[in-house]
């Protein structure tokens, strides 16, 4: 039974005529009739009689009234549940970054370029964990810039690419590898490593990358990313990075080697198959965004 056709019901109930009932309900008086007619033959009894100037309701007709207005009263608060949530929808989006996702994007002005174009948008910004897929499945209003090892894809999620970068390895210039110019991602097997913090996505891709090169590594400390080079220069290990980042806060005590053959690592725009429709309008703007500024270097 479609339930639309009890709200039809009540309006022709309470209007008597079947031209109102129809102006209200923005229906044609044919679509009406034949909406009431078909509820009658799901009902198994008339609903109304028909005459010459106006409608009237059975004996069945007026018994049914009570419940449909109930059911119409119904109808009305799924839909106020349904808004405010679409509301919600629509005016929160969280973005997960890793600490130097903004020096990844073509212009430094894409926050206020989508908050101006988005105004309804309230945005929130975190810093994602390392199970990045469990976040984004259980929140389709979230979106993730992380680093993603290339060949380690996860199929479950859907992705940008916003840049292709190189994991390097970060050295004490003491340090005997400090002295090669090229070193193979092997070549960490036999050392101490220092890491990002266990809880972030690169952690889990230097985690990826040993394994794919066949070891298990030894991490002796891990910390947030503004420490690791002081702990490369103190003699704690070396450091894994992106080359793209790693580019500050370097002098004469640190070398920095980029991987023979390279280790690419891509940091990527992530976000669930459904995701929400403030996640949509800002992977279009992204989209968008990196179009134009692929574009502009041609």
């Amino acid at each position: 039974m479609q339930l639309n056709y009890l709200c039809e019901f009540v309006e022709l109930a309470r209007k008597r005529s079947y031209a109102l009932a129809a102006d209200e309900l923005f229906l044609s008086e044919s679509t009406l009739s034949r909406h009431i007619k078909k509820l009658e033959e799901e009902l198994g009894l008339p609903l109304f009689r028909r005459t010459t100037r106006r409608v009237e309701l059975t004996g069945f007709g007026d018994d049914l009234l009570d419940c449909a207005e109930r059911a119409q009263e119904l109808l009305d608060d799924i839909e106020r549940v349904a808004a405010k949530h679409r509301k919600a929808d629509r005016s929160v989006l969280t973005i997960s970054a890793i600490e130097t996702f903004d020096k990844y994007l073509p212009s430094s002005g894409w926050l206020p370029a989508f908050q101006e174009s988005n105004p309804d948008v309230m945005l929130k910004i975190s810093a994602p964990a390392a199970s990045v897929g469990k976040t984004l499945q259980s929140s389709p209003s979230t979106v993730c810039f992380a680093p993603e090892l290339a060949g380690f894809e996860d199929p479950e999620l859907q992705r940008v690419t916003v840049y292709r970068d190189k994991m390097v390895a970060i050295l004490s210039a003491g340090h005997p590898l400090a002295a090669r110019k090229r070193i193979s991602f092997s070549d960490l097997k036999n050392e101490q490593l220092v890491l990002l913090a266990s809880n972030s996505p690169m952690y889990e891709v230097c985690m990826r990358a040993c394994e794919e090169h066949g070891f298990h590594p030894s991490v002796r400390i891990t910390a947030d990313g503004k420490y690791i080079k002081d702990l490369v220069r103190k003699g704690f290990g070396i450091g894994v990075l992106l080359a793209f980042a790693s580019a500050d806060n370097m002098d004469e005590r640190l070398v920095c080697r980029a991987f023979d053959p390279p280790v690419a690592v891509n940091l990527n725009l992530l976000y669930a198959p459904d995701a929400s429709s403030s996640a949509k309008r800002y992977i279009s703007f992204m989209k968008n965004r990196l179009s134009e500024e692929k574009r502009e270097e041609q």
